[in-house]
C-alpha cells in the first residue's frame, strides 16, 4: 500500500473548510457517530446544522493530521443534552487534500482541493471477490455489520471499506483513487483478516511466557 503523505502547506488554495482533527477516518457513504462536547466544536457543528454545511474530519497522529481526509455533514442529532453537548450522526461526503492551513481561530480551517476517482470503474469479479472476502470476516470483526452489502452500489470499495478497523489500512483505502484497485485492496485485507487475528491473540497470550506456556522468570510478577 502507498505511504501517506503529511501536510505540504505549498498546494494550491481551494475552499475554506472547518476541520475536526480526529483518531477517525471518516469514508464516503458512511456513518459516522459522534459525541460532541468541547465549545469549539460544539459551535462548529451548530453552524453546519445551521447553514447544512459541511466540515472536514482528518486522522489525528503523533505528528499532527493527516493531509487528506473526508468531509462530512450532519446527517441526524441522536441528543442533545442541558449542557450543549451532543450525539450526532454524520455521513462521509467528498474527499480532499489539504492545500493550506488556516490556524487563526479556535477550530483549524483549510484550504482544500476535493478529488475523486480517477478511474471510476470495476469489474464484476472484483466486486464479488471483495463482498465475499468481506463476508467471510464478518463474523470475527469488532464491529456488527449489515447482514448484506449490494455489490452493484456506486463505489462499493468504501461501503465494504467501512468495516476495516485500522485506520491506517482505512486512510491508505480513503486515498485510493480508483475503484478497482480499492476493491482489491479490500478484499486482501479482509482475507488476511483472520490469520492477522490469530498472530494478535497468540501474541498477546505468550508475551508474559517464555513461549512454552511457563511464566518468564525474568517477567516482573505482581502479587
Amino acid at each position: 500500500m502507498p505511504r501517506r503523505r503529511f501536510i505540504d502547506n505549498r498546494g494550491m488554495s481551494g475552499e475554506l473548510l472547518p476541520l475536526f482533527p480526529l483518531r477517525v477516518v471518516a469514508l464516503p457513504y458512511c456513518s459516522i457517530p459522534l459525541h460532541i462536547f468541547e465549545e469549539r466544536y460544539k459551535a462548529m457543528v451548530s453552524l453546519a446544522l445551521k447553514e447544512q454545511s459541511e466540515f472536514g474530519i482528518v486522522l489525528a497522529e503523533g505528528r499532527g493530521i493527516v493531509s487528506a481526509g473526508c468531509s462530512v455533514s450532519v446527517d441526524e442529532v441522536a441528543h442533545r443534552y442541558d449542557d450543549g453537548r451532543m450525539d450526532i450522526i454524520c455521513v462521509g461526503r467528498r474527499r480532499f487534500r489539504i492545500a493550506v492551513l488556516d490556524r487563526e481561530e479556535d477550530v483549524l480551517k483549510a484550504r482544500v482541493q476535493y478529488f475523486d476517482d480517477e478511474d471510476s470503474g470495476s469489474t464484476p469479479a472484483s466486486r464479488i471477490e471483495a463482498v465475499s472476502a468481506w463476508e467471510q470476516a464478518k463474523p470475527l470483526l469488532p464491529e456488527p455489520q449489515e447482514d448484506r452489502i449490494d455489490p452493484t452500489a456506486p463505489q462499493l470499495g468504501f461501503r465494504l471499506a467501512d468495516a476495516v478497523p485500522d485506520l491506517d489500512a482505512r486512510q491508505v483505502l480513503l486515498e485510493i483513487r480508483s475503484e478497482e484497485e480499492r476493491l482489491k485492496q479490500v478484499a486482501a485485507y479482509f482475507r488476511g483478516y483472520a490469520e492477522r487475528l490469530a498472530r494478535v491473540t497468540h501474541a498477546r497470550r505468550v508475551a508474559p511466557t517464555n513461549g512454552h506456556g511457563g511464566m518468564d522468570p525474568r517477567a516482573t510478577r505482581y502479587e
